[in-house]
């Protein structure tokens, strides 16, 4: 940039090539990256140590669309020297997926201008996704001969995509969620042993990303009624609701 500038200036007098060669300008960046804890509460199936690594984490410098940066962050330099102008420091780490039960990603952005001067950035990553797991009690076996929870979000409507939690799972899904946050729909399905008959359950959830939730689902047989219960983890401020079920469930 500084030899456009001299070259456009170079038929001009010597006063204005020193103000062009000025306005063009470069200063410093020291910059940061910080993890935040992925998914506070809640059975893991991932193991998140790699992503509390910041070293593993691949840092991009952008002015505008264009790519001005990248390195790993374990490789960075003290500062970089960059043109006067508008920037945007972003860090990620992972792989983006719509709904996965081995991995997700990470990542923030932070707009900072370059003006002269020395500027120390510091971005904070975070998931994109939220973790779903379902904990059914041993007793859904009694009554029921087939049952699993169906998520939807977003972005597995738009896709055509499916997350269903079986019977017999273990591992939570990570499901990417918008960034201001949706609601979550999980579809709770039962077939009932005695007449084969398929019932659902609708559960819904206002959630944002690196948040955790879990349904706890529980069958009770009260005063000749099967009383299910479906509550959400601790971790929430959700209370916990009672469905009674038809009595020709039982």
């Amino acid at each position: 940039m500084l030899a456009l500038g001299w070259l456009a200036t170079s038929c001009s007098s010597g006063n204005n090539e020193v103000e062009e060669v000025a306005k063009v300008g470069s200063g410093t960046i020291a910059l940061t990256v910080a993890a935040e804890d992925a998914f506070a509460n809640g059975a893991r199936a991932v193991d998140e140590t790699p992503y509390k690594n910041v070293n593993n984490y691949t840092v991009q410098i952008l002015q505008g669309d264009t790519k001005v940066k990248e390195f790993k962050y374990g490789e960075k330099a003290d500062t970089y020297e960059l043109s006067n102008g508008n920037y945007t420091l972003v860090a990620f780490y992972g792989t983006e997926s719509i709904c996965s039960r081995t991995g997700f990603y990470v990542t923030g952005s932070s707009a900072f201008s370059i003006n002269g001067n020395t500027q120390n950035v510091t971005v904070s990553c975070a998931p994109t996704c939220g973790r779903m797991a379902v904990n059914f009690d041993t007793k859904m076996a009694d009554y029921f001969e087939n049952y699993y929870v169906a998520y939807e979000t977003a972005a597995i409507k738009e896709a055509g995509a499916s997350a269903v939690w079986g019977k017999d799972d273990t591992d939570p899904w990570y499901l990417r969620l918008n960034a201001a946050g949706e609601v979550v729909k999980a579809t709770v399905n039962y077939t009932l042993k005695s007449t084969g008959k398929t019932y659902q359950i609708l559960k819904e959830y206002a959630m944002k990303p690196n948040q955790a939730w879990t349904l706890n689902v529980v069958p009770n047989v009260i005063e000749g009624k099967l009383i299910l219960t479906i509550t959400i983890d601790e971790s929430t401020d959700d209370k916990p609701i009672d469905i009674e079920v038809p009595s020709d469930w039982i």
